[in-house]
């Protein structure tokens, strides 16, 4: 029995702390599809404060794959460009099972932005349904007016 115990530490003494036992089965990361976004504010070509919307409009953000629905919210901030202050969303997904591109819309919870300048930012707390987080960098973070 105490050979079994001593087999048992000595083996778990080869895995590394919190990683898997299993092969995970994606382990590329997800990313924007920039081309599909509507309207345009992210991206590396995507010009600072140059992208106006309607007060009403929807802002749609293509993913590459299926995201993992808890790291939306979390993961996804429009802010008051001057004021720094956090606007509430209504996100919408699609629905399951969830196709590729991965279209989430984004919308102001008193369903209508007011006029004025926002950031749109998207976080490292964003994740895929594998558990692979977006890569960060800075076309993650871009600007548009409501006129």
């Amino acid at each position: 029995m105490k050979r079994a115990v001593l087999v048992l530490i000595a083996l778990s003494a080869c895995l590394e702390p919190g990683v898997s036992l299993y092969e995970r089965a994606d382990t590329e990361p997800p990313f924007v599809v920039y081309d599909l976004m509507v309207p345009r504010i992210l991206g590396p070509d995507a010009g600072s404060f140059s992208v106006n919307i309607a007060g009403g409009s929807v802002i749609t953000l293509p993913f590459s794959e299926p995201m993992d629905e808890g790291s939306l919210r979390p993961g996804i901030v429009i802010r008051d460009a001057y004021m720094g202050n956090e606007i509430p969303l209504v996100i919408q997904v699609p629905p399951k099972p969830a196709p590729t591109p991965y279209f989430v819309r984004l919308s102001s919870a008193e369903m209508t932005f007011k006029s004025g300048t926002y950031s749109l930012g998207l976080r490292t707390l964003l994740i895929d349904t594998a558990g692979n987080p977006i890569v960060a960098g800075p076309e993650l973070t871009g600007f548009f007016r409501v006129q």
